[in-house]
């Protein structure tokens, strides 16, 4: 009978660091995953951020293009601007 408690005090003790092992791999995922929805969070609004730059931009653009549309003349830019010394 000694023989079988060995045996089974082997299994528990195999089953019990089997457990401990998982226990610590689900631990560790949840730190990994803990992590990574901050990081992915932070990104976002990084994103939102360059979203909202663009969209900005673009404005600007299309204001610059109304205004250089509405200019008297068509030709704009210093190819033809007189000289100074006229």
């Amino acid at each position: 009978m000694s023989e079988r408690s060995g045996a089974d005090s082997r299994e528990q003790a195999t089953a019990d660091a089997a457990l401990a092992a998982a226990e610590a791999r689900i631990v560790e995922l949840e730190i990994k995953s803990a992590f990574h929805e901050q990081r992915v969070a932070e990104l976002d609004g990084v994103l939102r951020e360059f979203a909202d730059r663009v969209v900005a931009l673009e404005r600007q653009l299309a204001e610059l293009r109304e205004q250089l549309t509405q200019e008297p003349g068509g030709d704009v830019g210093p190819a033809n601007d007189p000289p100074p010394h006229y």
